[in-house]
């Protein structure tokens, strides 16, 4: 699979403890707020888009019982992401 021209992706990276998530969790709920019905407080200049779904991976779901580390659970669910994600979809972790 290879990124198109007219395709757009967002990576944020940075150190430990930089502010990555913090970022993304802000995102994520100035956007469902906007498809809510509220006012959000943002640069007049802003542009938002409409996403049918919005997938999000909060929390820490490791399982010793079933010998499931953070990392594995993270990729188990960034696959369901990417199962159910389609062109109008955001989602995080």
């Amino acid at each position: 699979m290879k990124l198109q021209e007219d395709e757009r992706i967002l990576v944020i990276s940075g150190p430990n403890a930089g502010g990555k998530t913090v970022c993304m969790k802000t995102v994520g709920l100035l956007q469902l707020m906007l498809q809510a019905g509220f006012l959000v407080t943002v640069d007049g200049n802003s542009r938002f888009g409409i996403f049918k779904n919005v997938l999000v991976d909060i929390g820490d779901s490791q399982s010793l019982e079933f010998e499931l580390s953070t990392y594995s659970s993270r990729l188990k669910h960034m696959k369901v992401f990417l199962e159910k994600s389609s062109a109008d979809s955001l989602f995080s972790h």
